[in-house]
């Protein structure tokens, strides 16, 4: 499959962030010399209200007169209107060439044109959109509450730029923001879309998020991406929470999600965090989540059915690093398509460079690549159906419940779905059914993982009927449960190098070494003496702590090679050897 390319705009970020900061700053002293220079001509303001030292009485007048300048046009917003509200439907209509405005509220009359304590000017649009931009746009809004049946619309786009900021649209009991059209770019940064019928709807262009932009409370989805249409999220302090569907979906043809952001971007929707699902047409793209930050990873928590789901008939591919999955009511991830394919911190996706920044887990509750605390235990925890192939590597998995951790086509139809592990830890999670699955031509395949802790009824760690393949590798299965039961043709079936407590289930071509592993600490690594070390032939690679692997231990002789078996590879050379003899082997938290 092809890889995702860096985007380059996302490489330019701090560049954009710095000239859009300047920008505004410079429009702040604008305004702050328009105040002082009161009088008739506020230093070639338009400023709006109803006292005679104001330019125009509404904001649809001041809209007007700006288009018929040339250049940059500020218009001031006061609260000299009657109770303090523009009740107006604004008609922007496109932007003619050469001409650049912003609209900036929260002064309290034009004479004086002092900061108001609120911050903002009210716009109030009754049954129709408060403010409507057509065409082409070179607009800011700064500044202002909005409210009313309609919020803010970008109809017929074709170009330009709408930006906001410090901006909040509020109680609208339809859209809080509306992008269709064939281009431009919408910018949102300090602002908030709250308790909305829906957040943000988003049909053809590029919108993007720069810093503390919040889509909360809103009764249906938080940010809808519709056919043609690129979304991106960039910066800190960003929320999409507490929307009752869905807090991303994208919908009905091609489309483009980025979110390169920290913390708990996506989190405590009523359904699922990320939704990409079929409606008015099959969506097709790409998404990638990342965190540039190694202490703060991206988040998606607690969310009421789960975290990611992709399903889609055409291509699409998701691609994440430095990624939390925690706390969800639900599966953490699910993929179904054909041609869905779906990886969390593998090799095959290619990042930008801010991307690729180390982000080690530390334990249950510290560091990135972690699936914790999340499902139900009807619902596997990562599921694939009708061809999807998800890959999983170095993450932890722990504290979850679920009736499975790994599953295809669980109660579907036959398909060759797919789920490969490689470099990880499970446990500590609950379990009803068994840990792993592969059911009906699926694939499940798990290299250099470590199990153990696991608890819950379930009878059977690894279950396979008429699978396609499954296939456990150099891992080690540290469970009390019969390791294995294979349903139908068990010729797909391989256990290589496998360290358990039993050989139950497995074949006679099976090497299963059956022991029990000693551990150095409570992530799985092992002890310098304990069955597993130095027992797989080399191939290269790190684990799960990102050290390089086929470390040939000082002391112990090759089983089959100088590989351990498992997530973690020791890293004892010579010396190491010798000051773990002689004193307390030093134990990592």
């Amino acid at each position: 499959m092809a890889s995702i390319p860096p985007n380059p705009i996302q490489q330019q970020r701090g560049t954009r962030l710095n000239r859009l900061g300047s920008r505004y700053r410079m429009l702040w002293s604008l305004a702050l010399i328009g105040a002082g220079a009161c009088g008739h001509a506020h230093a070639g303001a338009i400023v709006v209200g109803r006292g005679p030292s104001c330019t125009e009485p509404t904001l649809q007048k001041a809209i007007d007169r700006a288009y018929r300048l040339p250049g940059f046009s500020l218009i001031i917003l006061t609260d000299d209107v009657p109770d303090g509200v523009y009740r107006e439907n604004v008609d922007v209509s496109s932007v003619p060439s050469g001409v650049s405005v912003e609209i900036a509220g929260g002064f309290d009359n034009c004479r004086d044109l002092q900061p108001t304590a609120f911050g903002k000017a009210s716009i109030y649009g009754g049954d129709a959109y408060a403010l409507e931009q057509h065409g082409r746009a070179d607009l800011t809004l700064r500044g202002l509450w909005i409210e009313g049946s309609w919020g803010l619309g970008w109809n017929d786009a074709s170009g330009g730029e709408l930006r906001l900021q410090n901006v909040t649209i509020n109680n609208i009991a339809g859209e809080g923001i509306r992008f269709f059209g064939s281009g431009g770019i919408l910018r949102l940064q300090d602002t908030v879309v709250s308790n909305n019928g829906y957040g943000i709807v988003l049909r053809g262009g590029r919108t993007e998020f720069l810093g503390n932009v919040k889509v909360t409370g809103n009764e249906g989805i938080g940010v809808w991406v519709g056919r043609g249409a690129t979304f991106a999220i960039y910066g800190d302090g960003n929320e999409i929470r507490g929307n009752g569907i869905d807090g991303i979906q994208a919908v009905e043809g091609a489309n483009a999600i980025e979110i390169a952001a920290s913390g708990p971007v996506l989190s405590h929707n009523g359904e699922l965090g990320l939704h990409v699902k079929v409606w008015g047409g099959n969506p097709t793209g790409n998404a990638v989540l990342y965190s540039t930050d190694p202490t703060n990873p991206l988040t998606i928590s607690d969310n009421g059915l789960g975290a990611i789901r992709v399903g889609t008939p055409e291509p699409y591919r998701l691609c994440a690093r430095n990624v939390v999955l925690g706390g969800n009511n639900g599966r953490a991830i699910h993929a179904d398509g054909p041609s869905v394919f779906v990886e969390m911190n593998g090799p095959l996706c290619e990042f930008p460079d801010a991307a690729n920044v180390a982000c080690p887990v530390v334990d249950e509750a510290h560091g990135c690549n972690r699936i914790v605390g999340n499902g139900r235990p009807g619902n596997p925890l990562v599921s694939a159906f009708t061809g999807a192939r998800i890959d999983v590597h170095r993450t932890l998995f722990a504290y979850n419940t679920a009736s499975s951790i790994l599953s295809t086509n669980l109660g579907a139809a036959t398909s060759s779905a797919s789920i490969t592990l490689t470099d990880s830890v499970v446990t500590r999670n609950t379990v009803r059914d068994n840990l792993f699955e592969s059911l009906r031509d699926g694939i499940v395949d798990i290299w250099d993982t470590t199990v153990f802790a696991n608890a819950g009824p379930f009878q059977t760690s690894v279950v396979g009927i008429d699978p396609g393949l499954l296939q456990i590798t150099n891992s080690i299965l540290d469970q009390p449960q019969a390791l294995a039961g294979i349903e139908g043709d068990a010729s797909t079936t391989h256990f290589t190098n496998v360290l358990a407590r039993n050989s139950a289930g497995t074949s006679t071509g099976d090497r299963v070494i059956v022991d029990a592993p000693v551990y150095w600490d409570d992530l799985g690594r092992l002890d310098p003496d304990s069955p597993g070390v130095d027992s797989a032939p080399a191939g290269g690679g790190f684990d799960f702590a990102g050290n390089p692997r086929d470390i040939d231990t000082l002391d112990r002789v090759d089983v089959l090679g100088p590989r351990d078996i498992g997530a973690f590879e020791l890293q004892l050379t010579e010396i190491g050897r010798i000051f773990a003899d002689s004193f307390d082997f030093p134990r990592p938290r």
